[in-house]
């Protein structure tokens, strides 16, 4: 039996449920079976994007199993799971020249790169991905200006002292006032951080705190009710502040003062 490979990707898994890969792998294992391949492995980038140039772990998976003969074929649920811009789909056709593997795809057929006329068809269906994945992003950007200017939240993961939706979570809005207080009163970042740990309150993934995340946390303009776009404070968000502006100004102030001088606490060794 040949041996191949299964390479699934989804670009966007925010609930990180896998439920998209698992569908795409169920059909590509189908193909195998349907053509007599030998699945010898399965290699997936979940949530993670084609297009922005990020490496893509088990893409470069695929690419040295197929280098190293380990497999001859790679299954993919459609060409653009493999690539969407046109440099990956150049890095394809040199390993397909050079080992002879094919590409097939259970909603596209087969993608004929060993060819000059099926590598033409290939690179005109690669930038025509490339410039609908380009035309997405301008949309998506417009998108993210016209919820910035209106003052409304980014998507993502809400910040310390929020639940979903910026709605004010009691319990993390009382730890980032205290560690404002705290701040304001002259307190170190490490200090503060014990203070924390010591009171049983620990960071939103249940860990200990770290001068850095106590200091992430309230510099963070959010937390301000202040809506930041492309890097920059835009204007007032739409939602409850968990701190004064005046107050986050002042800590930021102290937090990015030069002459602020970070202390550390000091280890004492017998050698």
């Amino acid at each position: 039996m040949t041996p191949a490979v299964i390479y699934c990707r989804i670009s966007k898994d925010d609930q990180d449920d896998r439920l998209g890969v698992q569908r795409q792998e169920r059909m590509c294992r189908k193909l195998a079976r349907d053509r007599g391949l030998d699945v010898v492995d399965v290699l997936t980038d979940n949530d993670l994007s084609a297009f922005k140039g990020k490496r893509r772990p088990a893409f470069e998976a695929v690419v040295d199993l197929l280098k190293a003969g380990g497999a001859s074929t790679v299954v993919a649920y459609h060409p653009d799971r493999l690539y969407r811009r046109t440099a990956d789909l150049e890095r394809l056709v040199d390993v397909v020249e050079a080992t002879g593997a094919q590409v097939q795809t259970v909603s596209a057929g087969d993608v004929d790169l060993g060819t000059a006329s099926g590598r033409m068809v290939a690179r005109m269906l690669g930038a025509a991905a490339q410039g609908e994945s380009e035309r997405m992003g301008e949309r998506l950007r417009a998108k993210s200006d016209e919820l910035a200017a209106a003052g409304k939240p980014p998507g993502g993961r809400p910040p310390y002292g929020y639940s979903r939706g910026y709605i004010v979570n009691p319990d993390e809005a009382e730890a980032v006032r205290y560690i404002a207080r705290r701040i304001l009163e002259g307190g170190s970042l490490h200090g503060i951080a014990r203070e924390l740990d010591a009171n049983g309150v620990t960071t939103r993934e249940g860990r200990p705190w770290h001068p850095s995340t106590v200091r992430a946390v309230v510099i963070n303009p959010a937390v301000a009710g202040l809506r930041v776009h492309r890097r920059e404070v835009a204007g007032k968000g739409v939602w409850e502040p968990v701190l004064p502006v005046a107050e986050w100004e002042e800590i930021r102030a102290v937090l990015t003062d030069p002459a602020r001088k970070r202390k550390r606490p000091v280890h004492k060794y017998l050698l």
